[in-house]
């Protein structure tokens, strides 16, 4: 901090509040990495203008990024090489396992049914179905309501905004049905349930 001027300073200052913000969710709920890209973006800028005149600190910062970058993308070979055993709570990827599998097996429902719109009720299968499974924005719909969004899929792909989409459809839930969600079809069958 000796080195610093106003022009360092004044970054600082911009950054620390939505640094300060981030932690509060982080702390007190449950926080998206993405709330939290305008600090990266500010303090990367500030982080470099720091260690411009540091020469060895940078190279140190540079060689330990691309260690841990390495480590982290070959995480599971890391992890069976040194015979380690992880439980979900030490699994930086628990939250992404299983759904790249979630996607094949719905992909393969739709291709063998025939049936070409999905319907879902939380936006992470519903961005997984249009990841994972391929599922084009036209055919990929919400049971949420627009009026009460909890998501974009709710704002914009509403079952509730597009009542001239007919079925038949593929409802993923990721619980039972609600009496709200219900109404929305004529009739739910139950045809596969698939585990994550």
């Amino acid at each position: 901090f000796r080195n610093w001027n106003q022009n360092h300073v004044l970054l600082a200052l911009l950054i620390l509040p939505l640094l300060l913000v981030a932690l509060a969710q982080a702390i007190t709920g449950r926080a998206n990495a993405n709330w939290a890209v305008p600090i990266y973006i500010g303090a990367s800028v500030l982080v470099a203008a720091t260690m411009i005149n540091r020469k060895t600190w940078l190279k140190a910062a540079i060689m330990s990024q691309l260690v841990l970058a390495t480590v982290m993308y070959h995480f599971d070979d890391v992890v069976s090489t040194v015979d380690a055993s992880i439980d979900a709570h030490q699994d930086p990827f628990k939250r992404n396992r299983g759904w790249d599998d979630f996607g094949k097996e719905a992909k393969r429902i739709m291709e063998e049914s025939g049936v070409t719109m999905a319907v879902g009720n939380d936006r992470g299968i519903l961005s997984y179905l249009a990841y994972y499974a391929d599922v084009k924005p036209e055919n990929l719909f919400s049971t949420g309501v627009p009026e009460q969004p909890k998501s974009q899929f709710d704002l914009i792909h509403s079952l509730h905004k597009k009542p001239e989409a007919k079925g038949p459809f593929l409802l993923f839930l990721s619980q039972e049905p609600t009496e709200q969600e219900e109404e929305l079809f004529s009739r739910i069958e139950l045809q596969q349930q698939i585990s994550i």
